[in-house]
């Protein structure tokens, strides 16, 4: 992070505090929703979230700094952007005969030592034994994550693997000979343990990433536009569909652009290491895709109500255990925009 990103946390911090103390007033989202409410009606909305530790601003380095292109707004527009679910709330491990349990406190600890593996006591952890490799056939094994969740795995070699929410990795009880070979639908970091002879591969739709041992984010939300980003080390990203290969440096991201072709930019690494810390992490980046990754987390619907506030670029850092409200305080509490929040619904304008 550059001394000018920690300069404005700390400023921000402090206004946060600030705001805290002399308790400022937050405007009447009530009074203004029910005036909205008598200019149009809403039918079908989408999810925004702005999260935050707001009583822990020290703790939990929260900053939010917005860039207005405009501050007029659109009476007309609506723009549902994310759309909360109803699926299981549960991380769940399944094995390739079609066994599922959900990995819970309360987990069947005899079922999964039959398989190889141990549940933290936390229920957020999933570790294989090293003695795994001495069973014979290598089973199957597939854990899929809700909305709101994010799990880690360590797999039989020793590599770990944090997945991020509404995601899945598929993956072998135990490696074999030749390459290490893992499948991923969604997001997941991996710190991958050191072996020349064996290298570490993650399939993900439209992109292969190859290692030895390093760290680096793969992002396959979209099969449109899928990316990988380099931590440490040196990975190989692969796109099969066009036989192309290149090879990128920390500090790099690979993504496969609209056009079938691979593209390599200078990124900022933080986002892609503070999510699995627990934090939201997002340097000058526009509103709407922020808000499409905080609405995968929180699952819920946001709504937009301005044009003007879609691509208003945003620096963000929070907690993602906080609840939501305390963000839509801190932003009602900025005076730039109207946020109300009304069953599991956000609407921003």
């Amino acid at each position: 992070m550059d001394l000018k990103v920690e300069n404005n946390i700390k400023e921000e911090v402090l206004l946060r505090d600030h705001l805290i103390r002399r308790k400022a007033p937050v405007p009447d989202v009530d009074a203004e929703f029910n005036k909205f409410m008598q200019k149009r009606e809403m039918s079908r909305k989408s999810l925004f979230w702005l999260g935050s530790s707001a009583g822990a601003a020290a703790a939990a380095a929260i900053f939010v700094i917005f860039n207005l292109f405009s501050t007029e707004t659109n009476a007309d527009f609506s723009s549902t952007v994310f759309m909360a679910n109803h699926n299981s709330s549960d991380v769940v491990f399944q094995t390739n005969y079609g066994t599922e349990i959900p990995l819970q406190n309360s987990y069947d600890a005899a079922f999964l030592n039959k398989v190889g593996a141990s549940l933290s006591d936390s229920g957020e952890e999933i570790v294989y034994h090293t003695d795994s490799k001495s069973r014979k056939k290598a089973d199957t094994q597939i854990i899929t994550t809700p909305r709101q969740k994010d799990f880690k795995i360590v797999l039989s070699d020793g590599t770990e693997v944090w997945l991020n929410a509404e995601s899945q990795l598929i993956y072998p009880s135990h490696f074999e000979s030749g390459e290490r070979i893992v499948k991923l639908r969604g997001e997941a970091y991996f710190k991958v343990k050191a072996d020349p002879e064996h290298p570490f591969i993650v399939e993900t739709e439209g992109l292969h990433t190859k290692a030895l041992g390093t760290e680096f984010n793969v992002n396959s939300y979209s099969i449109n536009n899928p990316s990988v980003t380099l931590i440490t080390g040196s990975v190989e990203v692969e796109n099969p569909a066009k036989k192309e290969k290149i090879r990128i440096n920390p500090g790099e991201a690979a993504t496969l652009d609209t056009g079938g072709s691979l593209r390599v930019s200078k990124v900022d690494t933080e986002h892609y290491v503070q999510w699995k810390d627990g934090y939201f992490y997002f340097d000058n980046m526009p509103l709407v895709d922020i808000i499409r990754e905080l609405g995968r987390w929180y699952n819920m619907d946001i709504v937009f109500l301005s044009s003007d506030i879609l691509e208003m670029k945003l620096h963000f850092i929070a907690d993602r255990h906080a609840p939501p409200e305390d963000a839509i305080d801190i932003l009602n509490s900025l005076n730039k925009m109207t946020v109300i929040s009304d069953n599991n619904k956000i609407y921003i304008k």
